[in-house]
């Protein structure tokens, strides 16, 4: 899955593309489960023909929230689109790989990620996935050494 940010002044969305009905689930269900107001609508497939799901988030204060809970930071960029920064684990917070997707055979990538527990690694993964242009991304448990 790839989740690809959109930060205005006062909102926030999130295009989540996915093969895989479950890998939105899990951003519906965390999103729900933190007590955020949210609303969900279909959105068109993306060029590699994966269902596309738009998650908004209304007002700064559950912007700020959501950054808090995933050790990240949402900035825009002159070109209008939205930059992503990772900031390191608060301590209370466990390790993953974000292990990147192959688009293609050559395509290697892991990057280690702290996060509170595996659906926020998994969206945090994703996030990821849109920063570093990958195709997807999934997490796992623990660090990538000897993982790719």
């Amino acid at each position: 899955m790839i989740l690809v940010p959109r930060l205005t002044a006062d909102a926030l969305t999130l295009n989540a593309y996915s093969y895989q009905d479950r890998e939105i689930n899990i951003v519906t269900a965390y999103l729900s489960q933190e007590n955020f107001q949210f609303t969900s609508n279909s959105i068109p497939k993306d060029g590699d023909d994966r269902k596309g799901i738009e998650f908004t988030m209304l007002g700064l204060t559950q912007i700020l929230r959501l950054e808090m809970l995933l050790e990240l930071k949402f900035q825009n960029k002159s070109d209008n689109k939205t930059s992503i920064s990772f900031i390191q684990g608060n301590g209370g917070s466990n390790p993953y790989c974000c292990i990147r997707l192959k688009h293609m055979p050559w395509e290697k990538g892991c990057k280690d990620i702290t996060a509170p527990d595996d659906n926020a690694a998994f969206i945090k993964c994703s996030l990821l996935a849109s920063e570093e242009n990958w195709f997807g991304a999934d997490s796992k448990a623990g660090t990538c050494k000897g993982k790719v």
